[in-house]
């Protein structure tokens, strides 16, 4: 292989060198094999952190028209929606895989699961993923909770559960 003294053939192979190490360094590989970009996010404002434990009910969603509903966790691996209010439909809608809260930045117009009403749902609960939730009332406005997926938590009791992100009410 011949090399060249020529100093601009130089100047471009250290620029791009640099740049490949700028990249390599800012991104690993996810356990899906997948590039993932390690940068730190900023959540939005109002963003709160809380650790869902199984048969727990961590985050209660409420309005000034009363009480709307509960979000828990349920073993093997889902979420577990509920409202005690007969005029309550519950939906959720999984965004796919995020990076935080920060990256739900609309209400979907399509991929809620079916309303139910005084009635638990079930889903999947999935790390990496975004959720937004719906919550409608008779008589009164939605609410919306965007919620990340961060990581699988177990408590001093060997309860299984997730640690998410969420902001309540999101008003995009």
């Amino acid at each position: 292989m011949q090399t060249t003294n020529n100093p601009i053939m130089k100047l471009i192979t250290k620029f791009l060198m640099t740049c490949l190490l700028a990249t390599a360094t800012s991104c690993t590989i996810d356990s899906n094999g997948l590039l993932e970009n390690t940068d730190v996010l900023t959540e939005p404002w109002g963003t709160a952190t809380a650790n869902i434990i199984h048969a727990s009910y961590s985050i209660v969603v409420t309005t000034n028209e009363g009480y709307y509903g509960s979000i828990g966790w349920i073993d093997p691996g889902n979420f577990y929606f509920f409202s005690n209010n007969s005029n309550v439909n519950v939906s959720i809608c999984d965004v796919g895989r995020i990076r935080g809260v920060v990256d739900i930045t609309e209400i979907p117009t399509k991929g809620f699961t079916e309303p139910k009403n005084n009635k638990a749902i079930l889903i999947d609960g999935k790390v990496g993923h975004g959720y937004v939730l719906k919550f409608t009332c008779d008589g009164a406005s939605d609410v919306y909770v965007r919620m990340y997926v961060v990581r699988p938590t177990i408590n001093r009791i060997k309860r299984k559960g997730v640690e998410v992100r969420y902001q309540y009410p999101f008003e995009p």
